[in-house]
């Protein structure tokens, strides 16, 4: 995969994903990193670009002062960020200056939106853990909380055959994309044939997201029961599911030279064929899925062998998983 950002030698060395959206919907899955020689924390907005992401990059907090070095920056439970600060004990901005400075002491800054909502019970503490059933956990799931939703998956994780049984019923029952993909995650934390078996109704998933995440989930266990359902997905989906169906193809140990066309991606689609232009397009392509009600239809046009055959057999899976 290409390389999103570049810069001058900054020694990058703190990075993580912004979930939350305390700072606005437009900041939600930002990335956040620290250059510890340039005294700065860079905010990494990505936008899907065929199988990988387009980044645009810009200054997030910065400081004129030559002895702060960010080292991480971490996000909380209130939404708000925590920025590492290691001072001037250590400096090693060039071979020329590294001159240590232990009277210049770091710190942790915590950086907030103005105005922004104080949120009761951040990490879920006051709520009751121990004796609650697992349906009470898949509803947690749904959570605005980060933590909170968490600790539910880990707790259905350490049920086992329990809290794939509840999980299951979240993929067959839930209209949110939310939380099919927090099951689907939780589901992946779980060992066993039960937990396999579940993921795999979410490889027919008619959100791309949840699919995705279903195809990485096989990948990660070697599930050899996905496979056909991989091979499918590597005709029909977006690029980026394609890309890591065919990492999880490798992993499970499918080789097969005549599709390796496939395996790196089919051409676009050609006026005439009817391979659905978007992901929205392939949700309404299979019984049992809605398009957006704001979604474009997909143009009318002749179906081609290649687009229609995998089609197909995703709708006949659908059914005989009952979706």
């Amino acid at each position: 995969m290409r390389a999103s950002t570049s810069g001058r030698p900054a020694a990058p060395c703190g990075l993580t994903r912004y979930s939350s959206r305390v700072f606005g919907q437009e900041y939600q899955n930002n990335f956040f990193a620290c250059l510890f020689n340039m005294h700065k924390v860079t905010r990494h907005v990505l936008t899907p670009d065929g199988a990988s992401f387009k980044c645009r990059t810009e200054d997030f907090l910065v400081s004129d002062n030559l002895d702060f070095h960010p080292t991480d920056v971490l996000e909380d439970a209130d939404g708000s960020l925590l920025v590492i600060d290691a001072g001037g004990g250590l400096r090693v901005d060039s071979p020329a200056d590294a001159v240590a400075r232990p009277e210049a002491l770091g710190g942790i800054y915590r950086v907030r939106r103005e105005g922004a909502p104080r949120i009761a019970d951040a990490r879920g503490l006051r709520q009751k853990w121990d004796k609650v059933d697992a349906e009470e956990l898949t509803r947690r799931l749904e959570d605005l909380r980060g933590p909170v939703v968490d600790r539910a998956g880990r707790e259905l994780a350490r049920r086992g055959v329990e809290g794939v049984a509840a999980l299951s019923s979240v993929m067959g029952k839930s209209t949110s994309t939310k939380t099919r993909l927090n099951a689907v995650w939780a589901l992946t934390r779980i060992d066993g044939p039960e937990a396999r078996a579940a993921v795999r109704y979410a490889l027919v998933d008619h959100d791309p997201a949840v699919r995705q995440a279903a195809v990485y989930s096989a990948g990660l266990h070697r599930d050899a029961g996905a496979q056909a359902l991989l091979i499918d997905l590597l005709r029909i989906d977006p690029l980026a599911t394609r890309r890591e169906a065919a990492n999880a193809l490798g992993r499970i140990g499918w080789v097969k030279p005549a599709d390796a066309a496939l395996v790196v991606g089919a051409p676009s689609p050609q006026p005439g064929q009817s391979q659905p232009a978007n992901a929205t397009a392939q949700a309404a392509a299979i019984p049992g899925t809605q398009a957006a009600p704001d979604a474009a239809p997909a143009p009318a046009a002749v179906a081609s062998k290649r687009s229609v055959e995998p089609l197909k057999r995703l709708r006949l899976r659908r059914k005989a998983l009952g979706l």
